[in-house]
């Protein structure tokens, strides 16, 4: 809403600005008419502004050719250096436009003030003439390339045929090759000329197949195309000493004013309605658009499963259970431990993570303590070394059974989570487990499997379901894996693989829907059973 707001405000800056100046700023136009196409000896009147000039009648021209160039990129820029201005200048507008008798052309320049406006139109008028010179070159030198390509095609069709012919009537044809023997004079097979001006018939047998009667007169044909598209090259070659492109300013109209006073009032008033639509249109979208779980209900619906609690954010991670256990936070981790167990489905293991982030790593360690608090022997297993807080406030019990407060890097005597699932998959755990592992007075009930000192390069993940027996034949009634984020970390799939339970931790605001439902998916095709959602409140909220 707070964008809704400021649309506002600006829709009324808008309609006060409005009321306080009703005159828009003035700006000049400066038509320049260009005559395209050479008369034809009928007067005519070309009209631009006020200035009419006689000049003579033109043919028909393309409405779209003479425009083009006008307002091509090069020639504007050329017609700002002609006018003197410099090329850089953003406050000039163009318009190009042909007039009703098709060879006059309207350009028209739109400048702030009134000899800005005249300089550009008269240096537009100049370089339309010089850009028009240059399109009829390359024109012209164009059609002179499509000209040879037609030439050497056909000759070498005639140079075919020539052989054809050679070989067919060597008699006749023999010399064919030679430029300088005019074939067919004087042989006795040769024919007259007609006397309508056609072209004699060619010398040819009168028992002449079919096929060389075709080739006899293919020749003269192509011997006329070649000398008619000689003959237009010659004549392209004599133009383009000189382009033949016309293009002559006949009328300039000096620049005059073109904007007048108006009130604004009308339009700012549907201005500022039309903002404020606008506003509250881009609001509704956005947040249609806005994919992140934020609510309850949505969360259940990505993740199919039922939210079990509403949990405030706390300034740090800690055992909040622990330290202040007479917060708002903590009394949201007993409730959901007491939902827990009163779903009657509480499983031996069970592993806390999220698609993205660390919201579960605070989540399963007050998770874990509050379990601990209603009776229940809880394990809580660090896999990340990000997660060795775990341990840092708990006291590490030697092989003797005395306790003794160090941390968590020189006490691990074999305990930690990679050492204990290498020591399980070999089978080589011993019946004391529980007595190695760090606990705390305040949480009799609750252990802590700590992490190692940096991450391994291969978890070995494989060890996890021999180490939760072993958990549960030590005395451990629930295990709880704060598991890495399923979706960052591809052995986050096998760990929930083992525990065959997941409980779902996010923070508000900050997981999308796509990315739970991407989630969830990935679990329910390796078999996991998702036992619920806890929603932690974001910070920036408040919440």
């Amino acid at each position: 809403m707070a964008g809704v707001f400021l649309l506002a405000c600006i829709g009324v800056g808008i309609f006060l600005y409005s009321r306080l100046h009703d005159k828009p700023p003035v700006r000049y136009r400066a038509v320049v008419t260009v005559q395209i196409a050479p008369g034809s000896g009928a007067p005519q009147k070309a009209k631009s502004g006020s200035n009419q000039t006689t000049v003579t009648a033109a043919p028909i021209v393309q409405t779209n050719v003479a425009t083009k160039l006008a307002l091509a990129t090069p020639t504007r820029v050329a017609a700002l250096k002609a006018g003197g201005v410099p090329a850089t200048t953003r406050t000039v507008t163009w318009s190009a436009r042909l007039l009703p008798d098709t060879h006059f052309v309207a350009l028209s320049v739109t400048a702030p003030n009134r000899t800005l406006a005249n300089q550009v139109a008269r240096g537009w008028g100049i370089a339309f003439a010089q850009a028009r010179v240059k399109a009829s070159s390359a024109s012209i030198l164009k059609q002179r390339g499509t000209i040879y390509a037609d030439i050497v095609r056909f000759s070498n069709e005639l140079r075919s045929v020539d052989l054809r012919l050679a070989k067919l009537m060597p008699r006749i044809y023999g010399g064919i090759q030679r430029l300088d023997r005019d074939f067919g004079a004087g042989s006795p097979n040769s024919q007259p000329s007609a006397t309508n001006g056609a072209p004699a018939k060619p010398p040819i047998p009168d028992n002449a197949s079919p096929f060389i009667l075709k080739l006899a007169y293919e020749r003269p044909r192509l011997l006329d195309q070649i000398s008619t598209l000689a003959d237009k090259s010659a004549e392209l070659a004599q133009t383009q000493v000189t382009p033949d492109a016309f293009a002559t300013v006949v009328a300039t109209a000096p620049a005059v004013p073109l904007t007048q006073s108006r009130s604004t009032a009308l339009p700012a008033a549907g201005g500022l309605l039309g903002g404020l639509a606008l506003g509250i249109g881009l609001a509704v979208a956005v947040d249609r658009r806005d994919r992140r779980i934020r609510d309850p209900k949505a969360a259940a619906a990505a993740f199919q499963a039922p939210v079990l609690s509403l949990v405030p954010s706390s300034t740090d991670s800690d055992y909040v259970i622990l330290s202040n256990p007479l917060s708002n936070v903590a009394e949201a981790y007993r409730g959901l431990a007491a939902t827990s167990i009163a779903t009657d489905r509480l499983p031996k293991a069970i592993m806390v993570s999220t698609p993205h982030g660390d919201a579960h790593e605070e989540v399963a360690a007050n998770y874990a303590a509050a379990l601990s608090r209603f009776g229940l022997k809880v394990a809580l297993i660090a896999t990340s070394p990000d997660q060795a807080w775990y341990a840092d406030r708990f006291i590490s019990h030697d092989q003797s059974g005395n306790g003794g407060s160090t941390d968590v890097a020189t006490t691990s005597h074999g305990s930690t989570f990679p050492e204990l699932l290498a020591a399980a998959h070999a089978g080589t755990l011993n019946g004391q487990l529980r007595d190695g592992l760090p606990t705390d007075d305040r949480a009799p009930n609750l252990v802590v499997v700590p992490p190692s000192d940096e991450a391994p390069a291969q978890l070995p993940v494989d060890g996890l379901p021999p180490l939760l027996l072993a958990l549960a034949d030590a005395g451990i009634d629930i295990v709880v894996v704060s598991g890495p984020a399923l979706l960052e970390d591809a052995d986050a799939t096998i760990v929930a693989w083992a525990t065959r339970c997941v409980l779902w931790a996010i923070v508000e605001g900050e997981i999308t829907s796509t990315e739970a439902r991407a989630a969830a998916a990935r679990l329910e095709l390796a078999g996991v059973v998702p036992f619920g959602v806890v929603m932690v409140g974001n910070r920036l909220n408040g919440i």
